[in-house]
């Protein structure tokens, strides 16, 4: 019985987390999942030297999850909470995210939506490119091992 009870208690957490994400900053830069770069950890090191050859300087720093606006206009609500779920029950360590100098998110927007969620006032960690983000995605999407995703997480 505590099992049957425990379950229905996770599958209520998890059906309100979906059903009530929040974006920290109004406004996105409207570009579809499909369109926007996705960058597997394994390429980090090789993305950071490809930015420093093509002259874009990068600096990890710490940011306030709340002033950071998202570039792409759909995400996917479920891979946001099953994030939530892991941070919140295993503290794992979170990858850094990608941001352009003006506040758009380009790497890493499911991480910055479930961090947001669960403390607004959380900051995340973030490679921040001192280039726009007009100027960022366009770059990125020439390095040779970006991927894209739609909206449902599927490789395309």
């Amino acid at each position: 019985m505590l099992k049957q009870n425990r379950v229905t208690t996770t599958m209520l957490d998890y059906l309100h987390l979906h059903n009530s994400i929040s974006i920290p900053k109004a406004g996105n830069f409207g570009l579809p999942r499909s369109q926007m770069p996705q960058i597997e950890s394994k390429y980090v090191p090789e993305l950071l030297r490809f930015l420093r050859r093509k002259g874009v300087k990068v600096v990890k720093s710490e940011v306030a999850t709340k002033s950071i606006m998202l570039v792409q206009n759909e995400y996917n609500r479920a891979k946001v909470a099953t994030l939530m779920d892991r941070m919140r029950h295993h503290d794992d360590k979170l990858e850094p995210i990608f941001l352009s100098n003006d506040g758009f998110v380009l790497d890493g927007s499911h991480r910055l939506l479930a961090k947001y969620n669960l403390d607004r006032d959380s900051t995340i960690p973030a490679y921040v490119l001192d280039i726009p983000a007009s100027n960022a995605v366009n770059l990125l999407n020439t390095f040779p091992n970006i991927r894209h995703r739609s909206s449902s997480d599927r490789h395309i």
